[in-house]
């Protein structure tokens, strides 16, 4: 008995060891990409787009994306497309990258 658990602890110690080091980072995931652009005050924008119901202020669309101002921002996308909003019909325009 006291060999099987001397050789548990001896594979934990090989196969463990290398483990923690920080070689191997996982992708960062949309729900920490949602985080960081709350933290900087937009709201997140799929590239496809996304309607928001109740509109958003046109502050808070990320820089870069393309979205319906009517003093209020109903329909945001992170893609250029056919630049026509799919709710209203009207002609988007692209928030200016910092």
């Amino acid at each position: 008995m006291r060999a099987v658990i001397a050789c548990i602890a001896v594979a934990f110690l090989v196969f463990g060891a290398g483990c923690d080091k920080g070689e191997h980072k996982a992708p960062e995931s949309s729900a920490a990409t949602t985080t960081a652009a709350a933290a900087a005050g937009f709201v997140a924008v799929p590239p496809e787009g996304k309607k928001f119901d109740p509109p958003i202020k046109p502050e808070q669309v990320p820089p870069g994306a393309w979205y319906c101002d009517m003093g209020t921002v109903h329909w945001a996308q992170m893609n250029e497309g056919n630049k026509t909003c799919p709710v209203c019909k009207m002609e988007l325009k692209q928030k200016p990258a910092k």
